[in-house]
């Protein structure tokens, strides 16, 4: 299964928003939520990934297609975070009865920051997608969270375009889509109306 769209979202996240070494690559088991502790030793918890956005969600943004929940690759990371390591759940939805080459994949991930003073600006995470390489150019994205853009990773022959959303001091959310071809503003809408059914649930 394609792991294009997930590699380059997850890249510029973890990248962006903290230096977490071998850890960032391990893959933990799914729970209930994902914790972390905050600065005074106060907990911030959210939901899991899967239960942000659902696959009826996305059948009715992305009509005709159907969707699943992906579990044919590694387990979805689902970390509970440390004093110095994010927090991150994520969960990738496949379409269904589509072709290798016509299937679209869509990815949810919160990534929480351990202290307000890990926190990553939205500058700074636009800094961290345009430091990749792929000549991606983040957009800004009105009237979701503090703060969103979006940016597309792909190319011509394939999108990997994601809603990056700040929330508070500390919280990241991402929605990215994967397909073949290129339909970016029509995209963008339907990102953005699933970024903002998830930030109601976190």
């Amino acid at each position: 299964m394609n792991r294009l769209m997930t590699a380059a979202v997850t890249a510029m996240l973890l990248g962006a928003c903290a230096s977490e070494g071998k850890e960032a690559a391990k893959d933990g088991a799914r729970t209930s939520e994902a914790a972390t502790a905050g600065s005074g030793g106060a907990s911030t918890a959210t939901r899991d990934a899967c239960e942000l956005i659902t696959t009826a969600d996305l059948a009715a943004e992305f009509a005709p297609r159907t969707f699943i929940v992906d579990t044919s690759g590694p387990v979805p990371r689902n970390r509970v975070g440390k004093a110095n390591q994010n927090s991150v759940t994520s969960c990738t939805f496949a379409s269904t009865n589509s072709s290798f080459r016509d299937m679209m994949t869509i990815t949810v991930m919160v990534v929480t920051s351990p202290s307000d003073a890990a926190q990553r600006t939205v500058g700074q995470m636009k800094t961290g997608a345009m430091s990749l390489g792929l000549k991606a150019v983040p957009v800004d994205v009105a009237g979701l969270g503090d703060g969103a853009y979006w940016v597309n990773l792909g190319s011509a022959q394939r999108s990997s375009l994601s809603i990056n959303v700040k929330q508070g001091a500390r919280r990241w959310l991402t929605v990215g889509e994967s397909s073949t071809g290129q339909r970016e503003a029509e995209t963008v809408t339907h990102l953005t109306k699933l970024a903002g059914m998830a930030l109601g649930k976190l």
